[in-house]
């Protein structure tokens, strides 16, 4: 009993008496071998349940596999889904990891959550509020022009921010069940709205062109999310970046996308004004969203749809969708410190130099001011 057996099938075997198991070093080595072989057996069952040996496995997003990304006009043209992919949901992960405060809670009581947040909100319910949206916004004695230039609002007799946007206003929250399951805060959405799109030149120039389809009208979401977060972050007065902050934007950015990607890829050929300004506001709201990964992938779509209609001359809008096309390409190359492509370069050159008794086309919005001679972003009391 007293001499140490080591056969070749039992090299774990260290103690052949009960005395031996009080050495501590015997039993962290018999506890070591077995639990190896333990997690051994394990790894090769894949129904195997335990956190050891599943954490170890591949990340798979099982919302995907199903739907392969959808093709557009083109490969070039394809819009992808701002869909986070595996390297997207480490970094993700990490900003998901909130401070504890003493009395052991994350602070502001936020729990930490999936980034990859499961959409809620169904395609047919998005078109569906769309619908009852644009009943709201025209009055049934207004008709559109054929080529969506007539402001519709400019009709309309109304006083007051929340009056120039009744469809924003009186979004029906059914459709969207329970709202804090889902991550929207659709009432506050609604006042960031209201102060974003409720200005005169908004109003008359720019929400004529978004009532007109769904997809141009849920695309204006995908703006008011990351200010209604910022906005958020800004009034708690912190520097700490907290992923549940983001929620909104994530939430609405995993929805609309595919929508207009279903318009597309149902349509093959169509490159109305209604397309165009949809993708121009996702390539806007790529400058306020924590991910700008899908930036060149709009730019190119955007490209490929102003060549095909003839040049930005030939957009509708009486020059709007141009202008606000050229201007956010300026500042996406101010982002990205790159030089904008030579059409608008050219566009803002013969415009804006003729421009002195003319009266401006540009948005009166929260980002823009005109001023005598010159173009330029500014601050303003709604931003």
């Amino acid at each position: 009993m007293g001499t140490r057996m080591e056969p070749s099938d039992f090299a774990f075997v260290v103690a052949t008496h009960p005395a031996h198991f009080k050495n501590k070093e015997n039993e962290r080595i018999i506890r070591s071998k077995v639990m190896h072989d333990y997690l051994h057996r394990a790894s090769k069952d894949s129904g195997s349940t335990d956190r050891r040996i599943t954490r170890r496995r591949p990340f798979v997003d099982r919302r995907f596999v199903k739907n392969p990304r959808i093709k557009g006009l083109t490969s070039s043209i394809a819009i992808t889904p701002d869909s986070p992919t595996e390297e997207d949901v480490c970094s993700e992960m990490e900003l998901s990891k909130v401070a504890k405060g003493p009395t052991g809670l994350p602070e502001d009581h936020m729990t930490v959550f999936d980034p990859i947040i499961t959409p809620s909100i169904a395609q047919t319910d998005l078109a569906t509020i769309a619908t009852s949206m644009q009943r709201l916004a025209i009055a049934d004695d207004i008709t559109a022009c054929a080529s969506h230039v007539r402001p519709l609002i400019a009709k309309m007799h109304y006083t007051g921010l929340a009056g120039k946007m009744p469809f924003l206003m009186t979004l029906p929250l059914a459709f969207f069940g329970d709202c804090e399951s889902n991550g929207v805060n659709l009432v506050f959405l609604k006042i960031i709205s209201a102060a974003y799109f409720g200005c005169h030149g908004c109003s008359e120039k720019w929400i004529p062109l978004v009532i007109h389809s769904h997809e141009a009208f849920l695309s204006c979401l995908c703006i008011i999310a990351p200010f209604a977060d910022l906005s958020v972050m800004g009034s708690k007065q912190s520097t700490k970046i907290r992923a549940p902050e983001w929620r909104q934007t994530l939430a609405i950015m995993s929805v609309v996308p595919r929508v207009i990607s279903n318009r597309i890829s149902n349509a093959p050929g169509i490159c109305d004004d209604q397309i165009i300004v949809s993708i121009a506001q996702l390539l806007y709201s790529q400058l306020a969203s924590p991910s700008d990964q899908c930036i060149e992938s709009h730019q190119r779509a955007l490209d490929q749809l102003v060549r095909t209609r003839g040049g930005l001359p030939a957009l509708g809008g009486n020059g709007v969708i141009a202008e606000v096309l050229v201007i956010t390409e300026f500042e996406v190359a101010i982002l990205k410190n790159k030089t904008t492509n030579k059409r608008c370069r050219d566009w803002m050159l013969v415009h804006h130099s003729e421009m002195d008794d003319a009266k401006p086309t540009i948005l009166e919005g929260p980002l823009y001011s005109h001023s005598p001679n010159m173009l330029h972003l500014a601050k303003d009391k709604f931003c």
